[in-house]
Formats: C-alpha cells, sequence, structure tokens
C-alpha cells in the first residue's frame, strides 16, 4: 500500500531520555525493552526511535522517551537527545508490526526528499507506549523550507 507524507509540526525542542541499541537494525528491539525497563513512570510520556547515520556511515538507533523533568536523562546514567521543533514530513503506518520492513521502506522513501535538514535524523513516534501498533515515521525538513 502506497503511503504519500504529510507535514507535521514539532512545536517546542523535546528533551529525550535514551538508550543505545548495540546494533541496528537487530539491537532496536532490545534497546526498547532496556528504556521501558528502566523508567518507571509510563503516564505522561511519548516514546520515540531516534535513528542518524554517524561519522562512518553506520546506523546508530536510540530507543528514546519524553523526559518528565529537566535533567532526568542525566539522574538515570542516560544519553540525552533533542528533538528539534520545526517541520517534519511523516508517514503514519497503521498496525505496523504486519509489515516491519515497511518502517525501512518508509524511510528510504521520505529520505529522498531535496527539503530534507542535513543535520537531520529519522524519528519514530510511538504515540501509545510500547504496545502502540500504529507507529509514525518522520524526517526534519530545513527551516529554509
Amino acid at each position: 500500500m502506497q503511503h504519500y507524507p504529510v507535514l507535521q509540526n514539532i512545536e517546542n525542542d523535546i528533551n529525550t531520555v535514551c538508550i543505545a541499541a548495540e546494533s541496528f537494525p537487530d539491537g532496536v528491539h532490545d534497546a526498547h525493552e532496556k528504556l521501558h525497563a528502566l523508567l518507571t513512570q509510563k503516564a505522561n510520556r511519548i516514546f520515540y526511535g531516534i535513528s542518524h547515520a554517524n561519522d562512518q556511515g553506520v546506523t546508530v538507533y536510540y530507543a528514546a522517551a519524553s523526559e518528565i523533568f529537566e535533567g532526568e536523562a542525566a539522574s538515570l546514567n542516560c544519553k540525552s537527545f533533542l528533538i528539534k521543533k520545526g517541520i517534519y514530513s511523516g508517514v503514519l503506518l497503521k498496525d505496523y508490526y504486519k509489515d516491519i520492513p515497511s518502517v525501512g521502506r518508509t524511510f528510504n522513501d521520505l529520505l529522498k526528499d531535496p527539503r530534507l535538514d542535513p543535520k537531520g535524523f529519522c524519528l519514530e513516534i510511538y504515540r501509545d507506549g510500547k504496545d502502540s501498533r500504529d507507529l509514525m515515521c518522520l524526517v526534519k525538513l530545513s527551516d529554509a523550507f
């Protein structure tokens, strides 16, 4: 099924608590499991997946959750990542578990957008937490857009 991107505005910067996956894509599930085990308070959080290529071209992946207080990541001895406000191009995948490879295909399509922020990243939003069946796949567009 073909999905067409929509524009989404993230109005404010979002500080997150992150757990790095040991590998990509194989370590993604374990990173999310570790993050959920670490965070005792799940209410009022949004969960994310954040990925980008490092200087060697290897994909780095973080399971992430919104901080519920400033400095929470540091207090848990975790990395933090700032999801920058701005305009993102995205596709909502309904019940993505039925076709996990659709996530990669969707990001491959989104990354072809000529308006991409060259310092951007791929962002997954799990709106319903750990058991979410719907996934929003987003890439940040250039601020000049």
